[in-house]
């Protein structure tokens, strides 16, 4: 049983059973993957506070069960501390939605994760809401084309000079590729 490390950020977290969580974490060479982080949720857990969702986390996990498991995390970064603002919320969770939804598990995708982290960042330092969302949708834009869903002939249709509208236009866009809908902003409203 070897154990690997990696940094990642966490984007989905779920509770299995009264002390475990199950975590979906998107890291800079593994890509996105799937962990038991058993344990975690007792009150003398070392691991637990560590383990919050948007933290930005260095980690070591093994082999143990179908999934792998997470024995040891430190934070480097929290994006999503008790300062952050409803609109800061609804773009963490966002793009945590398009990164579960679109990007495939255990495939590296380091231009993705380092664009991702960026624009976490930039959500985290500004309050600027326009700036944001031009960003935030130029990541959008950025990822369907990394991932190949982004066709050359949508080149040629016009895209909206309002910020909301080409939000509008994204998700519709990501809603046909995932065959639903991004439910953040219903959710968040």
């Amino acid at each position: 049983m070897s154990s690997r490390s990696a940094r990642g950020i966490i984007i989905r977290r779920v509770t299995i059973n009264e002390a475990d969580l199950l975590l979906t974490i998107f890291t800079q060479y593994n890509g996105k993957i799937d962990l038991l982080a058993k344990g975690a949720r007792k009150i003398n857990s070392r691991r637990g506070g560590h383990l919050d969702l948007f933290n930005f986390v260095e980690f070591h996990f093994t082999q143990k069960y179908e999934l792998d498991l997470i024995t040891e995390v430190t934070t480097i970064e929290a994006f999503a501390d008790g300062k952050v603002s409803r609109h800061q919320s609804q773009y963490y969770f966002y793009l945590a939605e398009l990164i579960v939804k679109l990007v495939p598990n255990n495939e590296q995708e380091r231009a993705i994760f380092d664009r991702y982290h960026a624009v976490m960042n930039l959500i985290n330092k500004t309050r600027d809401i326009k700036g944001i969302d031009r960003e935030v949708n130029k990541f959008v834009i950025f990822l369907l084309k990394s991932l190949g869903y982004w066709s050359d002939s949508l080149q040629g249709v016009e895209f909206p000079d309002n910020v909301w509208e080409q939000r509008k236009y994204l998700d519709r866009l990501v809603g046909e590729v995932i065959e639903g809908q991004i439910k953040t902003w219903q959710v968040l409203q």
